[in-house]
């Protein structure tokens, strides 16, 4: 195991040596809760419970959304997190594994980790500029389908922090996406279409009876919703075949696009303007409405079920103003009425998806909001689990390499977490969102196995677990006849008549020659009327052929299609070559029409950037599909802008053109220059006798746009770049050639760099009336002084969502009063391998995804100048990791950084004034030296042996009475000399008999074994210590506050107890010497004893002659007792009142000044000396 952080994409990342933990990999896992033993040893956990402190979420969870496993406080209801995606609106939201993704007006697609799913990370963005794909967004194994009124969008976002674009086709207004395996469905207007995820390419479009609204995909079923009624679809091959339909009532919602669907165990729900309807669908054949609102309910804008009969929908009452996230019991499917609570968000909720026990809600300008809409597992009970395949199950076989899909039912009291397939005990595919679906492919047959091992597993939110019995599937070759991929025309689609004489179908392996029959393909016309079965029907005769691809087939006319409307049928009884049959027939049907196609859109779109190398291919996409023929006829123009950089004037330049190859799918061409593109303007025209002219524009911008500083000095804002001026994406690269500072003081503002390269001095001097921002989305890297300097009034910006690397010294310092000095980090990441020097000034994080990671090797010195103090560093929820040295080791100031979460795997030193610190966590070491100290501000969470050390001081204040801060760990505390708390909860057994403990406006609360150099009741009347587990202490020193809790308490040196109350409890022994009474304002000693052990010696002082000192009881008449076996002396010219019962048992009683009263009989064998004073 070792601890590093990966470089950005593209970039190598150097691993360090790792430890060697085990060579059976994979680590065992006792109790299921997806954290191996290891982990639950660094962690405190229970390795045999996965709810460690039973509050109804797993340990892994906890650990996942930052909440502590040992502290047993639920998560609570309602909003629990957020994430920003500046300059967009948030519309669409789609969970998978780890990653989030959401969809938006301003920014296509962004992508978020969710290893702390509370706190979502940004990953990376898809900007499509002036391409609105906002209304749906559909991910399946990292791959993303996105709709809009600017058609379908296909990205690869299976790197989440690079998604690409890989195609887009004009299908019109795109309502509603999801994914029928590799495949997308799209909806638009009043027609479906399935196309090829991958690459686009289209495989069918089905017309509708009616406008579609919604689509959703069960296994083989694709069900789409429409104004009127829900059709089901089954899926034969590419060819979706009508099952059922039914009539729904209700319109769509405001400011949606139509009525929405969620399909999930058996039942699909119809939000509308009025509510939602439930329809059972375990029959498609025969669907059948259970529910339906009786009158007018909340308006559904999205919904979304789990398996434990809970509706999560976002809705809203009267208007916008009141969207907000809601909920509603199913359990009865016939009540929809059944409305539980709903949840405000910052913006308007207008979609969400439910993900491993938490909504992702799109909430427009606010971003994604986190909501927590569950009631903790407190009942312990362990998911059903059953499940289906798509390959037979008894017995069990599966084809070699193959797409396997489990289609899975788990169902809990509370909900289904996530359920996880396993292949011969390793898991191969998890699914956190209900219905469960588990895609993977079989092991090859070159692997040399002949079978594998199927187990699941089921887990709740709580940590319950469910596992199937272990399934042996024996694996052979491939079993299935030959599957239809594609057809040409595209079923369903116009296709072009121009030279259009012939059909292909493609299958997924090749044919058996033997099989092809001269009617194993047929072409019927449906005739003027466009209906077949009518007297107008015409066969087209052709011949059958294997073409020249043994998976094709091509039926081949004796010449082109008329106008008009047809439909192909294959017939039963093709065989594969794997010796399996089709056993029915398919049909499908095509358009032939007679319009000349138009270019509607380029690979690359907009303004891209340009490969190192330069652009070498252009995809063109045409509007409709095409022949060969016609393809023949296109002529293609290809032109670069001169220098006024305007398309269409008299200097652009022609570019040659060295192949156009038409494209199989029918729909466009590829374009490769004779040489490759580099960056400029360019524009692409389509002509011919058989097009329509057409032409689309688009620009590529360099990587890198690179700046040169021959002589050092100053950035002028263009004339020294190698391109333009800079613009967003652009890449900074210095070259130091001669001495001195590259100083740079006019950033265009709203320029985000791409990347800056610094091998020198970089200064960034920014004057009184600039804000000095930088912009940077990849990575910046500082190799020698790099200095962010801000005189008074004005601010340093760091922005852009990249990565800035330090290798040299960089430093931070911003003058001005306190509100003008401030460094403000946005949605970047400080990697610091040097010397990092926040001097002065407010380091403000402005967002979640800002992060200064202070890797190992690296110095980051916070509150560097010592003659400032006051200066914080703030933070809404931005992390600082330190995995090398941070320090604070110079001045008396105090450097504050109590508002931001610190992750501590290196080593924090404090050796001069003090630093506070907000939430800490992590296993690195903590040492604070004499005359240091640190305060721990907001909330502690170390895992096993972390160290404090050093004999400095130590405050841990960050806890509330009903919040209070845990320490739960065998926390090494050596050496401090001052622990003092607001309120902390202690539940592990600690034994450092260097440490003192001193409670300040709250309370300490032992519930564990404790040793301990001090324990100290400080301030307060109504806190102080509380000790639930046997103590030993060398000192007791009680000056105010309350020592109470029922353990025994042994006192090893000394005893100082001057005011404040001891209450019930167990026996309090001192071995050793003690001091009472001298500032008492009146000591109780309620219902417990306190026993001097013989050879103690304890000092009753009462200095003041006209003070009386009382030790005494509580009102309600429960008497303490003193028991003395060593020495009690009283000395000092004031009175001692003893309240309590006084025993002195074979010990010495001897009072030496001033007066002692006994209020009640004292008892015992002991002796009493009377030197001067009055009893």
């Amino acid at each position: 195991m070792s601890f590093f952080k990966s470089a950005g994409p593209g970039q190598t990342t150097k691993i360090p040596c790792s430890m060697w933990l085990n060579g059976g990999l994979p680590l065992p896992d006792t109790d299921g809760d997806g954290l191996t033993d290891l982990a639950e040893r660094a962690a405190g956990t229970s390795p045999i419970l996965a709810d460690t402190d039973g509050d109804g979420t797993s340990d892994r969870l906890e650990l996942a959304e930052g909440t502590s496993p040992l502290d047993g406080i639920a998560l609570p209801n309602g909003l629990v997190g957020a994430a920003e995606i500046p300059n967009s609106s948030t519309l669409t939201v789609a969970a998978e594994d780890d990653v989030l993704y959401a969809g938006g007006t301003g920014v296509a697609l962004t992508t978020f980790d969710l290893t702390q799913p509370r706190q979502p990370v940004r990953l990376g963005t898809l900007a499509l500029t002036g391409q609105n794909l906002s209304q749906a967004l559909a991910v399946r194994n990292g791959r993303v389908a996105l709709g809009g009124p600017n058609g379908l969008a296909l990205v690869d976002a299976r790197v989440p922090a690079t998604p690409g674009l890989v195609a887009q086709l004009p299908l019109g207004n795109v309502v509603a996406v999801a994914w029928l395996d590799h495949d997308v469905v799209a909806l638009a207007g009043s027609t479906l279409h399935v196309v090829e995820g991958a690459t686009g390419q289209q495989r069918l479009v089905l017309p509708l009876p009616e406008a579609g609204n919604d689509v959703q995909v069960v296994g083989d079923f694709v069900y789409v919703l429409m104004t009127k009624q829900l059709i089901i679809y089954r899926r034969a091959d590419f060819l979706l075949l009508d099952q059922g339909r039914i009539g729904v009532t209700g319109g769509a919602a405001p400011l949606e696009t139509g009525r929405k669907l969620f399909v999930g165990g058996g039942r699909a729900y119809v939000g509308t303007f009025i509510g939602f309807s439930v329809v059972d669908v375990t029959n498609p054949a025969n669907p059948t409405l259970l529910g339906s609102p009786p009158s007018t309910q909340a308006a559904i804008h999205d919904l979304a079920a789990n398996d434990a009969g809970l509706l999560v929908p976002a809705v809203s009452f009267s208007g916008q103003s009141t969207l907000a996230v809601g909920a509603y019991d199913i359990s009865n499917p016939t009540d929809v009425t059944r409305f539980l609570t709903s949840w405000q968000t910052p913006g308007f909720c207008r979609s969400l998806t439910l993900h491993r026990g938490l909504a992702y809600v799109a909430d427009t300008a606010s971003g994604v909001q986190v909501l927590n809409y569950l009631a903790p597992d407190l009942a312990g009970v362990a998911p059903t689990l059953n499940f289906t395949a798509n390959f037979p199950l008894a017995p069990a076989r599966a084809a070699f390499d193959t797409p396997l899909r489990l289609l899975v039912d788990a169902r809990d009291d509370v909900q289904v977490r996530e359920v996880t397939a396993f292949v011969d005990g390793a898991p191969i595919s998890t699914d956190g969102s209900f219905p469960f679906q588990l895609d993977f492919t079989a092991p090859a047959k070159n692997s040399g196995r002949t079978s594998f091992t199927l187990r699941l597993r089921a887990t709740d939110t709580a940590g319950n677990t469910r596992w199937t019995d272990p399934l042996v599937v024996a694996l052979a070759d491939d079993i299935t006849p030959p599957r239809l991929v594609a057809t040409f025309p595209v079923a369903g689609a116009r296709a072009d008549n121009f030279g259009l004489t012939n059909v292909l179908v493609e299958f997924d392996q090749p044919l058996a020659p033997e099989s092809i029959t001269a009617d194993m393909l047929s072409v019927v016309g449906a005739g003027p009327d466009k209906q077949f079965g009518t007297g107008d029907d015409v066969t087209r005769f052709g011949e059958v052929s294997q073409a020249s691809d043994p998976a094709r087939l091509e039926w081949t006319g004796t010449n082109s299609f008329p106008t008009g409307l047809y439909r192909v049928t294959l017939a039963a009884g093709l065989r594969g070559t794997n010796n399996t049959f089709r056993t029915e027939p398919v049909f499908w049907t095509f358009e032939a029409v007679s319009i000349r196609p138009r270019l509607v859109a380029v690979t690359p779109s907009g303004s891209s950037a340009v490969p190192i190398d330069g652009q070498d291919q252009i995809e063109a996409r045409i509007d409709l599909a095409t022949t060969a023929a016609r393809a023949a006829t296109a002529v293609f123009t290809l032109s670069e802008t001169g220098p006024d950089r305007i398309r269409g004037n008299a200097d652009d330049v022609t570019v040659p053109l060295a192949a156009v190859e038409f494209l199989a799918s029918g729909l466009g061409f590829r374009l490769t220059p004779q040489t490759p593109l580099p960056a400029g303007r360019y524009r692409v025209a389509l002509t011919g006798a058989a097009f329509g002219f057409s032409l689309v524009d688009f620009e590529l911008r360099p990587v890198p746009n690179e700046w040169i500083n021959l002589a050092g000095g100053r950035w002028d804002n263009g004339a020294n770049w190698s391109f333009s001026a800079p613009v967003v994406n652009d890449f900074l690269r210095i070259r130091q050639l001669a001495a001195g500072l590259a100083t740079t003081n006019t950033i265009l503002p709203g320029v985000a760099l791409a990347r800056i390269e610094c091998a020198a001095d970089f200064v960034q001097a920014l004057g009184n009336n600039f804000l000095g921002r930088l912009e940077l989305k990849g990575e910046g890297w500082f190799d020698g002084l790099s200095r962010f300097l801000q005189p008074a009034g004005g601010n340093i910006e760091l922005a852009g969502g990249g990565t800035i690397i330090n290798r040299g010294t960089m430093q931070f310092h911003s003058e001005g009063n306190a509100a003008n000095r401030v460094i403000e980090l946005q949605n970047i990441t400080l990697a610091n391998r040097g010397l990092l020097e926040w001097e002065a000034g407010q380091l403000i994080f402005a967002d979640p995804a800002t992060l200064i990671f202070n890797e190992p090797g690296g110095i980051f010195d916070v509150g560097a100048l010592a003659t400032r103090t006051g200066d914080e560093c703030c933070t809404v929820t931005g992390r600082i990791i330190n995995a090398g040295l941070m320090r604070k080791i110079a001045g008396t100031n105090t450097a504050v950084l109590r508002s931001v979460t610190l992750e501590n795997s290196g080593k924090i030193l404090v050796s001069a004034g003090r630093l506070d610190l907000g939430d800490v966590e992590g296993p690195g070491e903590i040492e604070i030296q004499p005359g240091a100290s640190i305060a721990f501000k907001r909330f502690v969470r170390l895992p096993v042996d972390a160290r404090i050390v050093g004999g400095g001081d130590l405050s841990i204040l960050g806890g509330t009475t009903n919040n209070p801060q845990v320490l739960v760990h065998r926390h090494e505390l050596t050496g401090i000399a001052i622990a003092e708390s607001n309120y902390t909860d202690v539940r592990r057994a600690l034994n450092h008999p260097g440490i003192q403990f001193q409670s300040r406006h709250g309370w300490f609360r032992f519930f564990a074994p404790l040793s301990a150099h001090r324990l100290w009741t400080y301030r307060g009347s109504f806190q102080g210590i509380e000790l639930n587990a046997s103590t030993t202490t060398e000192i007791l020193q009680l000056e105010h506050g309350i020592l109470a809790g029922p353990a025994a308490v042994a006192v090893t040196q000394n005893l100082l107890w001057s005011d404040g109350t001891i209450d019930a409890g167990g026996e309090i022994t001192l071995q050793g010497t003690g001091e009472i009474g001298n500032g008492f304002s009146g000591g109780q000693l309620n219902q417990r004893q306190l026993r001097f052990l013989p050879g103690s010696v304890v000092v009753g002082l009462v200095t003041n002659t006209s003070r009386s000192v009382g030790i005494g009881t509580s009102n309600h008449g429960k008497e303490g007792r003193i028991v003395n076996e060593g020495t009690l002396i009283k000395r000092g010219a004031g009175t001692l009142t003893f309240q309590v019962k006084l025993e002195n048992r074979g010990g010495v009683m001897r009072f030496e000044e001033g007066r002692v009263a006994v209020e009640r009989q004292p008892q015992g064998d002991g002796q009493l000396f009377l030197t001067s004073g009055e009893l």
